[in-house]
């Protein structure tokens, strides 16, 4: 968990009480948004949304509370900030790249020769 994270959480959880309180849909949107932007950071936010979603069906007064449409605009717009990272994620599929490339093949000389392999030399 780093610091972006910290900050995605709290404002996640006030945007919900806020929503909650005041019946505003204003905040449900808001909330899709940071929602969105936390999990271009970190896929762990997705964690937390599943949590807020679980306490929105099962708590009785938060089910009362919460409109169905204003919630689900919120995954909405969480799925379309996330897009573009999925979409760039998905054009790398099948790429190499520098970080994860295999080292060189060790060669072993069959005639009795030393073979140097970085610092080692081999006989």
């Amino acid at each position: 968990m780093n610091a972006i994270d910290l900050v995605v959480w709290e404002a996640a959880i006030l945007l919900v009480m806020v929503a909650l309180r005041t019946g505003g849909s204003r905040a449900w949107p808001a909330l899709g948004v940071v929602l969105g932007l936390g999990l271009m950071n970190k896929i762990s936010v997705l964690w937390l949304g599943v949590g807020l979603a679980g306490a929105l069906l099962l708590t009785p007064y938060a089910r009362g509370a919460a409109d169905a449409r204003a919630v689900a605009r919120a995954g909405d717009r969480a799925r379309a900030v996330r897009a573009p990272r999925r979409l760039a994620g998905a054009a790398t599929i099948g790429r190499r790249s520098s970080s994860c490339a295999t080292p060189p093949a060790r060669r072993w000389s069959t005639s009795g020769r030393s073979t140097s392999f970085g610092s080692k030399s081999y006989k």
